[in-house]
């Protein structure tokens, strides 16, 4: 659980089957498919502590921010 709610990167919502493919070596573009593959080495070493320590919470959501405003 995050200490602000409305921050929290941990949403469920109601799933929709799709077919994954192999997309790495593969270009992608935001404007066609909606999203772009890119290289990024998170700080978080176990992402099952973000929804349990405050801190490593912030520091994911802080270092995603830097990531997606670049």
């Amino acid at each position: 659980m995050t200490e602000d709610e409305s921050r929290s990167t941990m949403v469920v919502t109601p799933g929709e089957e799709v077919v994954l493919h192999d997309l790495c070596g593969t270009p992608t573009s935001l404007d066609v498919e909606g999203f772009e593959l890119v290289r990024h080495a998170s700080t978080v070493d176990d992402f099952h502590l973000i929804e349990e320590d405050p801190a490593v919470d912030a520091r994911y959501l802080e270092e995603m921010e830097r990531f997606v405003g670049e």
